[in-house]
């Protein structure tokens, strides 16, 4: 028979080591399965017990209430055991059925489901009696839980009995299994509880030793550990924060050679925000770690690596900015020129740059473990003149200079050959595109020296002396070609392969000074008008003349200052001018213009009375008694000058002369300001004296003037306005001049 079949009415505990079925529930008795905390307490209990327990009285149960209890035999002691003999539970003399109040406890046999189907009762039978059992062996009685009988479970009771008079199997729980290592579920179940706690106990045995080791292996660098080439295997921290510094001292502040393409530039470290953290480095080596890398490190060696290294990018990307374009290879435009009529093209190159934030990037991670020039990274830069573009400008050139064309004004024309064209014609970047251009000074230069009467230049209106008096003569507009326009109507015709004559318009050019802009300064009066005698000189007279209608004519528009320098023009023979008596330094000699300075003193004296404004005059340095006192200027050209501006809002026309033994002077214009002048008598009079001189321009003279000085006055009037000025001058005296030694 089944190991799991058991004797009915014999209690569980009286067969060891047998997993037994419950019996069947007497008749009335409600069955069900126990909760799982209750069935852990029983077990407990159950395995806590060492001596055979003794029989435990059932307390009355409450209704409803589950009651434990331990189930004895009612008669005398169970002395045998019977292994699924027959009849054995009877002869024993054991609880018989009827009087069996308990009923069994439902166990689940595994996750198969339960097995209480399969259980059932073996009925009673008689045989011989089974041999005693000697107490110490009586094995503890199994708890079961009582239950007061109910209707429900009478019924119940009714049903286990099967037709033929055999119990049927309990329909409210699985009989028990064996546990692990077929030992029974009272001793299998402390024993799977135990393993977690065992693995715990390693666990937390390795995490000590872990963290034990971690602790020892702290303060030294791993064995065989190379940092930037320089070895501090199984040295303490202090000891590689040295080896370190010396080996690293010349690597550290050594310049970093950044290279893109073929360029290269060196970048200071300390400039660029650029430092090794020596300390930082060894501390990550020596400080306490539970990395398993570093660990492992320490116990079977470390791989070379580098220090660590701090970087300020802000600093590095401006270092970076300004070495750029010392790296950057800028792209190479194509271009175009002409050889000839022959068109010679330049081929473009794409141009490479450092790209900046790449750049950061890389030397802030390389700089101090690259070994020679670091490659920046770089992007291609792309010229703005592109070969297809240098295609174009080769077809248009060829077209330009394929043949002659020709510039026509009117009926006249002007060709150009196919070399001439290209002697014009130049290309330039525009735009992405080469264009022609055409030198328009030399374009136009050849057209108006070679087309002539193509161009007519306009005529100023002057004025003119006619009978002593000035006439208008008035402006004429000219016609020309606007050389922008020519060029452009050249350039147009050139690229033609059919009509390839210019043909520029002309456009009316007026006069710079016309005859309105003449009318309105009001040149119709004489405001000043003076004059100084002429000496017995031919020569000196002559340069008078000639400097006199050099002047006239001259027109002074308002706010325009009158410089008699720039009036006379070059003082030279080729422009009429002879020698004669001057005065320099003192001494009486002769020079090429001599005499002009009585021109000087007229114009001078003249815009004075007229109120302009003096804006340069020298007076002679001996006083010249055919001169006002205070009132002349001399003339020497390169150093002294006679200037003054023209202060009104009318024009002023120069008009001077010689006649009647007097040199003279007139200003026309209209009247504007009202002039009074005062002259001081002299003063600080210094008498001559003798002198010698050995200059080869010596001329003898005999005592003349003292030196004295005077003051003069003017007053102009304009309206409410009036203003007053003066002027001082010092006069040395006419020595006596003996050429030669002084005895």
């Amino acid at each position: 028979m089944s190991d799991e079949m058991a004797r009915p009415g014999l209690p569980p505990e009286d067969f060891p080591g047998q997993h037994t079925r419950p019996r069947s529930p007497a008749p009335g008795e409600a069955t069900e399965k126990l909760s799982a905390p209750v069935v852990a307490e029983l077990v407990a209990e159950a395995l806590a017990a060492s001596q055979p327990p003794t029989p435990l009285a059932a307390a009355p149960a409450e209704a409803g209430e589950e009651t434990v209890r331990l189930a004895r035999p009612a008669g005398p002691t169970p002395t045998a055991t019977s292994h699924n003999v027959p009849g054995a539970g009877a002869a024993a003399g054991g609880l018989q059925p009827q009087d069996d109040q308990t009923r069994p406890l439902a166990r689940p046999v595994g996750t198969a489901g339960t097995r209480a189907a399969q259980t059932t009762r073996l009925p009673a039978v008689s045989g011989p009696p089974a041999p005693a059992v000697p107490p110490a062996q009586a094995p503890v009685a199994s708890p079961v839980v009582a239950r007061p009988p109910t209707a429900s479970g009478a019924a119940a009771a009714a049903a286990a009995h099967q037709a033929d008079g055999s119990p049927a199997a309990p329909a409210d729980g699985p009989a028990y299994s064996r546990g692990a290592g077929g030992l029974p579920p009272e001793q299998a179940a402390p024993a799977r509880r135990r393993w977690p706690i065992f693995v715990a106990v390693g666990v937390a045995l390795l995490a000590v030793a872990y963290i034990v080791v971690a602790h020892l292996l702290a303060g030294n660098m791993p064995n065989g550990l190379v940092l930037s080439g320089v070895p501090v295997g199984g040295l303490g921290r202090d000891e590689a924060l040295q080896q370190l510094e010396e080996g690293l001292q010349g690597e550290l502040t050594a310049p970093v050679v950044l290279q893109v393409g073929d360029k290269r530039v060196e970048l200071d470290p300390a400039a660029a925000g650029l430092r090794a953290d020596l300390a930082a480095s060894v501390d990550r080596y020596t400080e306490v770690s539970y990395l398993p890398q570093d660990i492992f490190s320490h116990l079977f060696g470390a791989q070379a690596t580098n220090v660590e290294t701090v970087v300020d990018k802000a600093a590095l990307r401006q270092a970076l900015t300004e070495v750029a374009p010392q790296l950057t290879t800028e792209p190479r435009p194509g271009g175009l020129h002409l050889e000839g009529i022959e068109p010679i093209r330049t081929e473009p190159a794409t141009g490479l740059a450092p790209d900046l934030e790449a750049s950061v990037e890389l030397v802030a991670d390389k700089w101090l473990a690259q070994v020679g020039p670091l490659q920046l990274p770089a992007r291609a830069t792309e010229p703005s003149i592109t070969g297809k573009a240098v295609d174009e400008a080769v077809g248009l050139a060829r077209t330009i200079t394929g043949a002659p064309a020709a510039v026509v004004v009117g009926d006249k024309s002007l060709s150009f050959t196919p070399e001439q064209l290209a002697a014009l014609v130049s290309f330039e970047a525009r735009d992405g595109k080469l264009v022609p251009q055409i030198n328009v000074e030399r374009l136009h230069e050849r057209v108006h020296s070679e087309l002539p009467g193509a161009e007519v230049a306009p005529v100023d209106a002057k004025f003119v002396f006619e009978g002593g008096k000035p006439k208008l003569e008035p402006s004429v507009p000219g016609a020309k070609i606007e050389p922008d326009k020519l060029a452009a109507a050249l350039l147009q015709a050139a690229s033609s392969k059919s009509d390839r004559n210019a043909r520029p318009d002309l456009v009316e050019q007026e006069a710079q000074f016309t005859t309105e802009a003449a009318e309105k300064l009001g040149i119709k009066e004489v405001i000043v008008e003076f004059s100084t005698p002429l000496t017995e000189e031919p020569q000196r007279t002559e340069n008078i003349r000639v400097g006199s209608e050099k002047i006239t004519g001259t027109l002074i528009k308002p706010g325009e200052t009158f410089s008699l320098e720039e009036s006379l023009g070059p003082v030279e023979l080729e422009t009429g001018f002879v020698d004669a008596g001057v005065i320099v330094d003192g001494l009486h000699s002769s020079a090429l213009g001599g005499g002009l300075s009585q021109l000087a003193t007229n114009t001078f004296n003249a815009g004075f009375l007229a109120g302009f404004e003096d804006i340069e005059h020298k007076p002679h340095s001996e006083y010249l008694d055919r001169y006002p006192a205070g009132r002349e200027a001399t003339l020497w050209t390169g150093k002294h000058d006679v200037k003054w501006q023209n202060n009104t809002e009318y024009g002023v026309l120069v008009q001077a002369g010689i006649s009647n033994g007097e040199a003279w002077i007139k200003l026309w214009s209209t009247k504007y300001w009202e002039v009074t002048t005062n002259t001081s008598d002299r003063y600080d009079f210094v008498a001559p004296i003798t002198r010698y001189s050995t200059d080869p321009r010596c001329e003898p003279t005999g005592a003349g003037n003292s030196g004295f000085s005077v003051t003069v006055e003017r007053t102009r009037r304009h309206g409410q306005k009036t203003e007053t000025q003066s002027w001082e001058t010092r006069y040395v005296a006419s020595d006596e001049i003996i050429c030669g030694p002084q005895p």
